[in-house]
């Protein structure tokens, strides 16, 4: 939380433009379905989910999906799966990055020479795990 506060004041207008967005998706009509893919426990998803009747929520990485499975058990509209979305069923690389609570985990094959191009302190690819994944065709 103390987190958070401190963005907000860095940024207020920013933090504004959530707050105004929060309020509109837990107060105005509901819509019908979301699929989110690739939700950070402290993200967007956490704001825009109050303004659907359902949500279908998939996160790849499995400690974040422990942490979504705990913080939404008590909303029956909101369901939480442990997949990586993909072009078919079935197992998949994926790679965790040092920002593991940003957005740069990925499936597939990473491109070492991305790397090459990164400062020592910025993104790396800390492991790669295998994990289930579904095509949501």
């Amino acid at each position: 939380m103390l987190k958070q506060i401190k963005r907000a004041v860095r940024k207020p207008g920013k933090a504004f433009r959530y707050l105004r967005i929060a309020a509109r998706q837990r107060i105005g009509r509901k819509k019908g379905v979301l699929v989110y893919i690739g939700a950070d426990p402290q993200g967007e998803f956490n704001i825009v989910y109050p303004g659907y009747k359902s949500c279908y929520c998939f996160e790849a990485n499995p400690e974040r999906y422990e942490i979504l499975k705990r913080k939404f058990s008590r909303f029956e509209n909101v369901k939480i799966f442990n997949y990586a979305v993909s072009d078919y069923d079935g197992e998949i690389e994926f790679n965790i990055s040092s920002n593991d609570n940003g957005d740069s985990s990925s499936i597939g094959n990473f491109n070492k020479e991305w790397l090459k191009t990164q400062e020592p302190d910025e993104i790396r690819m800390n492991r790669r795990i295998k994990i289930p994944c579904i095509n949501l065709l």
